[in-house]
């Protein structure tokens, strides 16, 4: 089983952003609280046993706060507090994904 969790730092900035495919486990706002951005803990699968190995697909994300739109066809995955602030993200199905 090459199936490991690891942290990834997404921004809260209107893009898109593409981490390792994989279950989203938890979400929390980052623990420097300078620049707004949330970090998430996935559970991927590696291509091979060694930690150095590259994850096996990808997803890409978005960060959006509580009121503003939601994308079309998007998947909420995960919700967090930061202050006054929530912090939804959404896993955005191919056809809205943007090239960067």
């Amino acid at each position: 089983m090459n199936r490991r969790i690891f942290r990834y730092e997404i921004p809260v900035d209107d893009r898109q952003h593409t981490i390792p495919a994989g279950k989203i486990v938890h979400m929390t706002r980052h623990r420097d609280l300078i620049s707004p951005r949330v970090e998430v803990w996935v559970e991927v699968q590696l291509e091979t046993p060694d930690i150095s190995s590259e994850p096996v697909g990808g997803q890409v994300l978005t960060i959006i706060g509580t009121g503003h739109p939601a994308p079309e066809g998007a998947t909420h995955v995960a919700t967090c507090l930061d202050g006054p602030l929530v912090w939804h993200l959404y896993r955005l199905p191919v056809t809205l994904q943007v090239e960067q």
